[in-house]
């Protein structure tokens, strides 16, 4: 027989549609807490470090600024309303069980939250005020603040979209107020540059569709999110001067308004069949959509049609973890609110050739929503990515709390799939302070032996291992006979874990 080393590294992550026995090595059929990172690496993921006593159920998060969250928290069929210094009870009441999501915006400094057929509050930062009645001397036709679903900030003014029985239309606001709205123009009359105005957008769409949510593309377009289409508006400090981007339409709708997500000069957001991005084209001439998500296609597709249509929570939340780059996505998974799944996508554009990106999938995690401010006021108790739960919210990028990393590969079959080998020894390069298990599967499935090891000491020192001898790298006897095996990495301890490779020694034919 002859004794060959297999290696197996630069991993690619998560891979669903593709049978274990059957897929590249290189992906992963399991990758939960935890990730790829850029150079291919296996990196157990940060847990959420929750504020001591905290158990209140967060239907949004949103950072005010450097050093203060607000946070709005289902209370039956309330939403209350909490910063780090005040508290508004009942900010919204919808008098039902079913609670239409909330979208946030900051504009002139304060931060607005929007709730479809209620009165918006924003928040100063010393105070929360319901904006019930402003604008009615020059928005007669409606005679109130448009009760919207949700907001965005574009060129110094507040867009507001998502409004009962007016769900084709986005209502803009005078340049630089959120207190007037449209400027009462005799018929003909042609705006001032500065006016509101209000844009019905039914005849743009290709069918008969409404708007599910709004965003901002590279600070100058308007994107509004259909449920079956998405339009771009280019926007400009001339109110006359907007219009649709006529040789720009995406065949493609949004699911659930807060996953529409700024990512550097990009939108990510999701749609029923995938996370998409929407991004000016390499040529510059024009913009593009890019489809991540055809390696979890099935995944992703269970995740949508198992999000609950009735109850509190109806539609996903995402985040963009801008120091790690990743974004998260949180699907609510029952009708009760209790379970969720938090979808990661890992993502550098400028790693290698064509980019890294890589998913994640974290089956019964508990978070809701989340909220990313760079560089914040630690000293408030806000950290940079924070993460709302059912049971309470806090840091999302904590290494001192354990959490449950489960990572396993295909079928490694040494490119012989139909012939027995025997095998010999696991070899791992790991580094880190939290110990892991190695579990060895055949090709059965069965397990074959499960044994606890100890990371290498992050630098040129040896590490002793579990058995007090001093390993480096690790290296596991595994005397098995099997066609084929699978190879699985858990963690439930607290720290840092990082497997760079793995190697198998095999006796071949």
């Amino acid at each position: 027989m002859a004794r060959k080393l297999f290696s197996y590294n630069r991993f690619l992550g998560l891979d669903t549609v593709t049978s274990p026995s059957n897929m590249s090595e290189r992906f992963l059929v399991d990758l939960s807490d935890a990730y790829i990172d850029f150079r291919g690496q296996i990196i157990k993921g940060p847990s959420i470090s929750k504020l001591s006593g905290n158990t209140e159920k967060h239907y949004n998060i949103r950072h005010y600024g450097s050093g203060d969250l607000v946070r709005y928290i289902l209370n039956g069929s309330n939403i209350d309303i909490k910063s780090n210094s005040v508290t508004q009870s009942t900010g919204f009441n919808s008098g039902t069980a079913s609670i239409t999501p909330i979208s946030t915006v900051n504009f002139d400094q304060k931060q607005f939250a929007f709730m479809s057929g209620h009165n918006p509050f924003h928040f100063n930062g010393s105070a929360f005020t319901t904006v019930s009645g402003f604008g009615s001397t020059n928005f007669s036709s409606l005679g109130s603040y448009p009760k919207g679903g949700f907001a965005v900030n574009i060129l110094n003014r507040l867009v507001v979209a998502g409004i009962p029985s007016r769900d084709t239309e986005i209502h803009v606001s005078e340049q630089d107020s959120f207190v007037n709205w449209r400027t009462n123009t005799s018929s003909g009359t042609t705006p001032n540059q500065t006016d509101g105005v209000i844009i019905d957008v039914k005849n743009q769409f290709t069918s008969r569709d409404t708007i599910q949510g709004l965003s901002v593309l590279e600070g100058d377009k308007l994107v509004i999110f259909g449920q079956n289409e998405t339009l771009v508006f280019l926007a400009d400090t001339n109110i006359n001067l907007w219009e649709i981007a006529r040789d720009f339409r995406v065949p493609i709708g949004i699911f659930g308004r807060n996953t529409a997500v700024n990512v550097g000069t990009d939108v990510f957001f999701c749609s029923r069949f995938g996370v998409h991005s929407l991004k000016r084209a390499s040529s510059g001439l024009t913009l593009e959509t890019v489809t991540f998500t055809r390696e979890i296609q099935d995944l992703y597709q269970s995740l949508v049609d198992n999000v609950p249509t009735t109850g509190s929570f109806t539609e996903p939340h995402a985040v963009w973890d801008g120091e790690i780059g990743q974004y998260h996505v949180f699907f609510p998974q029952n009708t009760a609110g209790t379970n969720f799944t938090k979808l990661t996508f890992t993502y550098d554009p400028s790693a290698g050739r064509s980019g890294h990106l890589s998913f994640g999938n974290t089956i019964g995690h508990n978070g809701t929503c989340g909220s990313y401010f760079a560089r914040p006021d630690t000293s408030s108790g806000v950290s940079a990515l924070q993460m709302g739960t059912t049971s309470g919210y806090g840091d999302g990028q904590s290494l001192t709390q354990s959490n449950s990393m489960s990572v396993r590969t295909p079928l490694l079959s040494q490119g012989s799939p139909d012939t027995y080998k025997h095998y010999k020894r696991l070899i791992i390069r790991a580094v880190g302070t939290a110990d892991f298990v190695v579990t060895i599967f055949d090709s059965e499935n069965n397990q074959l032996q499960q044994t606890t090891v100890r990371p290498e000491n992050d630098g040129f020192a040896t590490t002793t291992g579990i058995s007090g001898d001093s390993t480096r790298p690790i290296d596991l006897p595994i005397p098995h006979r099997s066609k084929s095996i699978s190879v699985q990495l858990s963690c439930t301890a607290t720290g840092t874990l990082k497997i760079l490779d793995f190697a198998l020694v095999v006796d071949t034919k």
